[in-house]
């Protein structure tokens, strides 16, 4: 019966011995913010010329590749892969989403973009 007593009174955060509240601690004000999604979306995207990557926020591109990069088969003309977190989905006309493998420059272009824009130096760079 003292068992249940004490953890009463420990969850009633009193001190058993005392019958009085206990202090709380105060809140840690170093505490790192909560993560943010990215600002900049980005997808690798089939044209006439051939596959690209693209990054906008939203409706303003702030990043376009300089030269067509080759194309998965499996990407038509006016498809794309969006990258979404560490995965990728095909995004095609008339079809649901699907889950594909990311394409290595889209991913790159993504980390070179988050790290530049969070202060850092990329962390591929040599010392």
């Amino acid at each position: 019966m003292a068992a249940i007593a004490a953890i009463a009174a420990i969850a009633a955060c009193r001190d058993p011995q005392r019958g009085e509240e206990r202090a709380t601690e105060p809140p840690i004000e170093h505490a790192l913010p909560a993560p943010r999604r990215p600002s900049a979306r980005f997808t690798f995207e089939r044209e006439d010329a051939g596959c690209f990557v693209v990054g906008r926020e939203g409706e303003r591109v702030v990043h376009r590749s300089s030269e067509p990069r080759p194309c998965p088969r499996e990407l038509a003309p006016g498809d794309r892969i969006r990258l979404a977190g560490r995965v990728c989905f095909l995004a095609s006309a008339g079809r649901p989403e699907a889950l594909t493998v990311c394409p290595g420059e889209l991913v790159e272009v993504a980390e070179a973009h988050a790290t530049m824009h969070a202060g850092g130096a990329p962390s591929n760079a040599l010392p």
